[in-house]
């Protein structure tokens, strides 16, 4: 585009706010700018130009976050508990479900492990175990971890009958699904740090 054919008042407010023209940012800046903001200065539009800019790309976040919870639910993963947390994530407590994940792979970490070590001893400690795996069971519904949740009930009952070859079974499935399901809310955690540091910057 040749700057003959850029209007001044675009050209200018764009090179003042931005060190150079910005096709984006002159046009919320001269003649041509949504309602309300024609003639604003060059620090004014330029921070009306940001806050834009940063509501659409927090749009574009949770718009990609929606859309992985959902193919998550589709497939088994999570179930609607998972967008219940979401749902209770505002303004005041903007981190929530970051929170709530993280206490989950600290908490969670600790049991796998936990589990594991018993089943491996020649005479597993039966009741320490159901007790484990009760706990991980729940706070893995609260989460919304389908899958890890139907596991433990699975190995609930090979605790409670003693079947030690078969709890080591499920066992092994659960530590799967819980890697898994690492990996595919790994996703949603980088999706949460987008947003956090686009609100940062808005």
């Amino acid at each position: 585009t040749h700057a003959s054919t850029i209007p001044a008042a675009h050209m200018v407010t764009g090179q003042i706010a931005l060190g150079g023209f910005n096709p984006a940012l002159a046009g919320w800046c001269g003649e041509t700018a949504p309602q309300g903001h024609q003639g604003l200065g060059a620090d004014t539009c330029r921070g009306v130009f940001t806050s834009h800019m940063a509501a659409e790309q927090l749009n574009a976040v949770s718009v990609q976050q929606l859309q992985l919870v959902g193919s998550l639910q589709a497939e088994g993963t999570l179930d609607d508990q998972f967008s219940q947390l979401m749902m209770l994530q505002d303004e005041s407590n903007p981190d929530f479900v970051a929170e709530v994940i993280g206490l989950y792979w600290e908490d969670s970490g600790a049991k796998i492990d936990r589990i594991g070590a018993i089943l491996a001893t020649p005479l597993p400690d039966w009741q320490e175990l159901d007790g484990l795996v009760h706990q991980f069971k729940g706070s893995s519904a609260s989460l919304g971890a389908r899958v890890i949740a139907q596991l433990c009930i699975k190995l609930r009952e090979h605790c409670q009958v003693q079947d030690r070859s078969a709890a080591a079974q499920v066992q092994q499935q659960v530590v799967e699904a819980y890697r898994a399901l690492q990996g595919k809310l790994g996703n949603f955690m980088m999706l949460e740090a987008q947003r956090r540091t686009i609100s940062g910057a808005g």
